[in-house]
């Protein structure tokens, strides 16, 4: 199960980032003084080191949102399992079955 979930992980951040690289327009930028911070922290120095820096930057985010996802729609899912099996919703199982 955390092979599948490793994978997961990878796949989405990979498929994340590069729809995010393609559409830029439709993403907030993050404000000019953290951009300059980060350059100084990285040690960008050149178009490449900056390019470089836009990877990792955006891998870092797009990992962020896929595991905040995963978090919560795995959380969402065993609610309403959980919710199915107890009676949340309805009778609960050994209501329904009186034999």
């Amino acid at each position: 199960m955390s092979c599948l979930i490793g994978a997961w992980f990878f796949f989405a951040t990979v498929i994340l980032n590069l729809v995010w690289d393609n559409n830029l327009d439709y993403v907030p930028r993050p404000p000019e003084s953290f951009s300059l911070w980060l350059i100084k922290i990285y040690g960008a120095v050149d178009n490449d080191d900056i390019a470089d820096l836009e990877i990792v930057y955006g891998m870092s985010v797009s990992f962020f949102v896929v595991v905040t996802f995963t978090f919560f729609s795995l959380i969402t899912w065993r609610i309403f399992r959980k919710g199915r099996t107890a009676g949340w919703r309805g009778k609960a199982k050994s209501e329904t079955s009186n034999s």
